[in-house]
């Protein structure tokens, strides 16, 4: 009965209500054809009423095994993740930025953090692609404030979500890139659509400051030949990030390539008034590429993906 614990919840259920109909329509029947002087049905009836009393009365055992199962299997995860981690409220959730095809640079790094470090007002995402049987048995589980972690999915190209070590969704395509590598994610609603999937909404606290390393992706990377430059890089070379103020733009930063000596673009807004505040005016960060994206016939650009090691 592997295949039956393996359904989702709501299907188990209806298959134990609906046999357990059978067996009472079956009845109902049965009883209606007796003639009014007979004193017991006939044993073929009886044969069948049985049966479906049996079979009935197993389903409904298989169904509370796999409820307990599942029960069980959840809180041998929470008391797990208890042990291993501090109170939840002071748990920062530390996420590394895709590099390249190495798979150490899949795993998530997390770090322990005060909550006073991460911005009051969060950004309030929708889950995706989580309508599939197990995550939606995985989101059922979940509860509104559970932290979040987060590891990039190459297969998907995008960060994948999981609660109390159950895989609940994907945070969408701008979400993905706009990551700064030092955010902390908790659930901040889960609800029933009209369709009968649950909804995962997630809270993404921004931390306040910069914590190095920090892998981000570089921006501004059409202008002045720098598709060239970037195409002329390669994976590991050393850059420099320099704080490079303009008018409309004093927090602005460019990156350098140290091998080549040519700019490959800029640090993106948002970050660089991070870099700007923490380190303050003509700071001087190094690091290394760790990626170089696109070039192919889908995507004739190029992009770059950097890590920003220590300050110089």
């Amino acid at each position: 009965m592997m295949w039956f614990y393996n359904l989702k919840r709501k299907t188990r259920v209806i298959i134990t209500v609906s046999v357990w109909c059978l067996t009472i329509v079956v009845c109902g029947i049965f009883w209606a054809m007796l003639p009014e002087n007979a004193v017991s049905i006939p044993w073929w009836q009886a044969i069948i009423i049985l049966v479906l009393l049996a079979v009935a009365t197993v389903v409904t055992v298989f169904a509370v095994i796999a409820r307990n199962r599942e029960k069980k299997a959840m809180d041998d995860t929470i008391q797990h993740d208890k042990k291993n981690t501090t109170d939840i409220s002071d748990a920062g959730k530390r996420i590394d930025s895709p590099q390249n095809n190495n798979v150490e640079s899949k795993e998530k790094t997390i770090e322990k953090a005060d909550v006073s470090k991460y911005s009051k007002i969060p950004d309030i995402i929708n889950l995706v692609r989580n309508r599939n049987n197990d995550m939606q048995d995985n989101i059922s589980f979940c509860n509104v404030g559970d932290d979040v972690d987060v590891e990039y999915d190459y297969d998907q190209f995008l960060y994948l979500c999981s609660a109390n070590g159950f895989d609940i969704g994907y945070l969408p395509e701008k979400i993905s890139n706009d990551l700064q590598g030092s955010e902390r994610i908790v659930i901040d609603d889960i609800t029933d659509n009209d369709e009968s999937f649950y909804a995962v909404k997630v809270a993404i606290y921004k931390q306040l400051g910069v914590n190095l390393p920090l892998h981000t992706k570089i921006v501004g990377v059409t202008f002045d030949n720098r598709q060239d430059y970037i195409k002329a890089s390669k994976i590991d070379d050393a850059i420099t990030i320099k704080h490079a103020p303009l008018e409309k733009y004093p927090e602005a930063s460019i990156v350098i390539n140290n091998r080549t000596g040519k700019t490959l673009g800029s640090i993106k807004s948002e970050l660089a008034e991070q870099l700007f505040s923490t380190f303050g005016g003509g700071f001087v960060l190094i690091g290394n590429i760790t990626d170089i994206t696109g070039g192919t016939d889908d995507k004739n650009n190029v992009g770059c993906n950097i890590v920003i090691n220590e300050v110089m």
